[in-house]
């Protein structure tokens, strides 16, 4: 026994151990997005507010 994937090969054919590890990728997509802190509320920028700035220009 070699390493895992050719053990699990040999079992599952040469297609499961690549069923396994998109699996595997799939729970740990949604474990990263359901534990990732929110986002805080973005605060909204008006068009004016942006001309003005760029008005001002760089002090």
């Amino acid at each position: 026994m070699k390493d895992v994937g050719s053990f699990a090969g040999q079992f599952t054919g040469s297609r499961g151990p690549f069923w396994a590890l998109a699996v595997l990728a799939g729970l740990a997509a949604v474990f990263v997005g359901r534990f990732i802190p929110a986002r805080e509320k973005r605060v909204e920028v008006s068009v004016r507010a942006e001309a003005r700035a760029l008005r001002q220009g760089r002090r």
